[in-house]
């Protein structure tokens, strides 16, 4: 009798423990299911920081929330009426977006560096573990589960490239990968490199930086390396395409124009500030750049000239919203700047409590200011 009750405890122990081990693992849940298909279709596009409409620089409080976990530099995603967010402290979150009000959660053992990404009925994001790999995670929202998920052999630094046939991930230690919906690997490129830029699709080819000056060319098709172009500093920003130009930003403060055909560096032009966020192209041949050191420059590439420059006091890492009148770009300083995109003249400074880390533009009459400590205030603006 007694070794069949100390049987009994082992199991139930070791039952116990591998149920603590599940529910540290994802805790929680978030439903959604009154999406229309117009939405989900929506929902397959990529997030934009560039709006061909002009606003006013009036901002009308709708409502204030809290998350868990604190608010970083990435993106917030969104369908329907819902948004959602992804926090350094491993929690997705879902909002919904006419009253603020969180409506589930979804917890786990490490960081959330990336935007989510929905493919509908399925959220996609990745969490950084301690050990410095990394998971993919696919959730459903009917079944309330997660479907599947997938260990990657290092961390990622970058928001996730959403394709219409899946997605494209770089890892810090240089592996570039293609996913399917559904998670299985299309293909796999090992660069070997330190990378933390964001990488970029233009056409049949995937863009990134490492941090020994190479910007690499993979084809999307099978992840074959096309070639490469090195700069004279790390590159560890973003990319954006001026009339089949790259435009890249190295750690020098330099922007650097690369033809996408053959690969040559044309131009190089030297900002003497600090370069974090991504160049943003307005058109076909003009540039906005902004600087941790508080510069917003406006630039020709074709003709290669500056525009217009204007020094702030302020720290920008976060990316702006551009519309056709105005730049809204967050301030690590506890504001959001109106500047003219004409001249470049600041119209307006809107003053926070907390730092501002992040904005996002919601069904073209909605900003969301994401601020330290979870905050996230949302806002009426006027289009027109």
């Amino acid at each position: 009798m007694t070794l069949k009750i100390c049987k009994y405890r082992l199991i139930n122990r070791y039952s116990f423990i591998f149920l603590s081990l599940l529910f540290l693992n994802c805790v929680g849940s978030i439903k959604i299911v009154d999406i229309n298909q117009n939405d989900a279709n929506l929902s397959k596009k990529e997030d934009r920081k560039i709006y061909n409409w002009s606003i006013s620089d009036s901002l009308i409080l709708l409502w204030e929330s809290e998350i868990d976990g604190g608010i970083n530099y990435n993106s917030f995603s969104a369908i329907g009426d819902y948004i959602f967010y992804g926090s350094l402290a491993g929690k997705v979150q879902a909002i919904n977006s006419s009253s603020g009000k969180i409506l589930g959660k979804l917890r786990f053992n490490g960081e959330i560096f990336s935007s989510t990404i929905i493919n509908y009925p399925q959220l996609i994001f990745v969490v950084n573990k301690k050990n410095k790999e990394s998971e993919v995670y696919f959730y459903d929202f009917y079944s309330q589960k997660i479907l599947s998920k997938i260990t990657l052999s290092s961390i990622i630094k970058s928001d996730i490239i959403k394709l219409d046939d899946g997605f494209i991930l770089a890892l810090v230690n240089g592996e570039v990968l293609k996913f399917n919906f559904k998670g299985k690997i299309i293909w796999k490129t090992e660069l070997k490199v330190i990378a933390y830029s964001q990488p970029t699709a233009y056409n049949d080819k995937i863009i990134i930086g490492d941090d020994k000056g190479n910007i690499w060319f993979l084809s999307l098709e099978d992840g074959k390396i096309l070639g490469k172009t090195t700069i004279e500093s790390a590159v560890r920003g973003g990319f954006e395409i001026c009339k089949q130009k790259i435009c890249a930003l190295g750690t020098d403060g330099s922007l650097y124009l690369i033809n996408s055909n053959n690969l040559n560096l044309e131009w190089k032009y030297k900002t003497n500030y600090k370069l974090r966020n991504k160049p943003i192209a307005i058109n076909d041949s003009l540039l906005i750049l902004s600087s941790l050191t508080g510069e917003i420059e406006k630039i020709d590439v074709i003709n290669q000239k500056s525009i217009w420059k204007i020094k702030t006091n302020g720290i920008f890492i976060a990316n702006p919203l551009i519309f056709d009148n105005l730049i809204i770009q967050p301030d690590l300083n506890k504001k959001i700047l109106f500047i003219n995109l004409s001249d470049g003249k600041i119209k307006k400074e809107k003053l926070f409590e907390e730092r501002v880390k992040t904005i996002f533009l919601f069904k073209e009459d909605k900003i969301l200011v994401g601020l330290d400590y979870g905050k996230i205030k949302a806002y009426k603006i006027s289009k027109y």
